[in-house]
């Protein structure tokens, strides 16, 4: 269920020098950064708004998925493919499921992601009275927002479900579209870099200090300019202030001056990655702080969560893997000289049994717990600097659960 553009450009001898030269410097023109790995590329004109390309030996083949992005992105997509048509002289074939091909008509195209819209909302209401959270247009890979009863989590915040749709069926669709898509109008505005901001304050920003991590730096400095753009071309616009600041003082920047702006308000703190999030290894879920960075370790394959501070720091790895059988537990971890204490307890339709280990000169504190689950075995470390944060990480593993029920995701197979 989605809103998707394809495209096939091809010429007989296609020269990909020449195109791979006409669409660098296209993107760079239009300020959209390009990625290239040889074969296959991609241009980034918004948040969830790329369109990506195949490079063959007869023809260049490629496309996007607009949903969320929104009709601008989809209209500035097919500019970008028919301008790029005329500068390397191939002749492009496209598909566009929104008709803005053939009408060239931006109204009629938002109609068209209205109607879509429309649907997804209908789905929502057959659903609202499930026990979990909903979820429109959220990938299943990554992490998923903590839970929260009679609520629908989006790429653009978390609503409560009876509140959105008594607002759509008294308003209309349009004011919740031009506050759900990225992309909503035909330009660039104000709204454009607002909707881009609160994207990534939702969905990416942890609400650290910048000086943590490159990847701290890079969010924060991105939402900061993004939102002053905003300011800049719309002062009317609601605007997020005492996020703003928050960032301003996270980042080191002195703000801009906010008097003049009206406030953004909304029923849910703004920032999922401020509490807890679901990580799904397999069968199994893990409850983790949202603020922790996240990189995956190779030898040993796993993942590793860090909160990246200097006092008082947390670490935890995951391990899964898949047996033909059910697994058997590690008796060996168990009785190893260096362990404490051990624990068993259930974590849903599995079992976890945790062997806490005596500090030492790395970590005040470690456990390493085992999770089985059917056929599934999880390993999952902690360490913690502070031997006070035993209880902490025994709490962590006490929230695991094995066998959740599948997470429901309407409208977006993939971001």
């Amino acid at each position: 269920m989605s809103i998707r553009l394809q495209f096939e450009m091809r010429r007989e001898g296609l020269d990909e020098t020449n195109f791979l030269s006409c669409i660098t410097a296209l993107a760079r023109e239009k300020g959209y950064p390009l990625e290239w790995d040889g074969e296959s590329g991609s241009v980034e004109f918004c948040r969830h708004g790329r369109l990506d390309f195949l490079v063959e030996r007869d023809a260049v083949r490629g496309g996007c998925d607009s949903s969320l992005a929104g009709p601008g992105f989809h209209a500035a997509a097919v500019d970008f493919i028919e301008e790029l048509e005329d500068r390397s002289g191939l002749w492009a074939e496209i598909l566009d499921e929104g008709g803005y091909v053939e009408e060239q008509d931006f109204e009629a195209l938002q109609d068209c992601f209205y109607s879509w819209l429309w649907q997804l909302l209908e789905l929502l209401e057959l659903h609202k009275n499930d026990p979990v959270s909903l979820h429109i247009c959220w990938s299943a890979e990554g992490y998923s927002p903590c839970e929260v009863p009679g609520t629908v989590i989006t790429p653009m915040g978390r609503y409560y479900v009876d509140f959105l749709l008594d607002w759509v069926k008294s308003e209309g669709i349009v004011p919740f579209a031009r506050e759900f898509f990225l992309w909503h109008d035909r330009q660039q505005d104000g709204r454009f870099y607002r909707n881009n901001a609160l994207n990534l304050m939702w969905e990416e920003c942890c609400f650290m200090f910048s000086r943590r991590s490159g990847e701290d730096a890079r969010v924060n400095g991105a939402i900061l300019d993004l939102l002053e753009r905003a300011a800049a071309c719309d002062p009317a616009l609601p605007f997020p202030k005492q996020d703003y600041l928050l960032l301003c003082r996270l980042d080191g920047r002195q703000p801009v001056p906010l008097e003049h702006l009206p406030d953004y308000q909304l029923f849910d703190e703004i920032g999922y990655r401020k509490r807890r999030v679901s990580h799904r290894f397999g069968n199994m879920v893990v409850q983790i702080p949202g603020s922790y960075l996240e990189k995956f370790r190779p030898e040993p394959a796993g993942h590793v969560f860090y909160d990246g501070l200097e006092h008082n720091w947390h670490h935890i790895e995951i391990y899964s893997y898949l047996y033909a059988q059910k697994p058997q537990f590690d008796q060996d971890l168990m009785r190893r000289d260096d362990v404490r204490d051990s624990i068993t307890f259930d974590v849903g339709k599995g079992v976890c049994k945790a062997s806490v280990f005596f500090g030492d000169d790395l970590a005040g504190g470690r456990i390493a717990a085992q999770i089985i689950g059917e056929n599934q075995m999880n390993l999952v470390v902690i360490a913690y600097e502070n031997p006070s944060e035993e209880k902490w990480a025994i709490g962590l593993l006490k929230e695991i659960r094995c066998y959740q029920l599948p997470v429901r995701t309407i409208g977006l197979e993939e971001n």
